[in-house]
């Protein structure tokens, strides 16, 4: 897997956080947070930046 990294402003962070809400709804979106804290056992703004990456990646989100 190649790992892309991009530099993300506070603003463009919660912007994404909110569109993938939107997107999927919170219960989704905090069900997917909790499996990566789960399956990494990583704090949870890492899991929330894994979440957006894949999302990112499976193109449900552009940025």
């Amino acid at each position: 897997m190649n790992h892309v990294l991009i530099s993300l402003s506070r603003r463009d962070y919660f912007s994404a956080l909110l569109d993938l809400c939107r997107l999927i709804g919170q219960a989704a979106y905090e069900a997917r947070v909790l499996d990566v804290i789960q399956k990494f056992g990583c704090p949870r703004f890492t899991a929330t930046l894994v979440v957006h990456g894949r999302a990112v990646m499976a193109g449900e989100i552009v940025r």
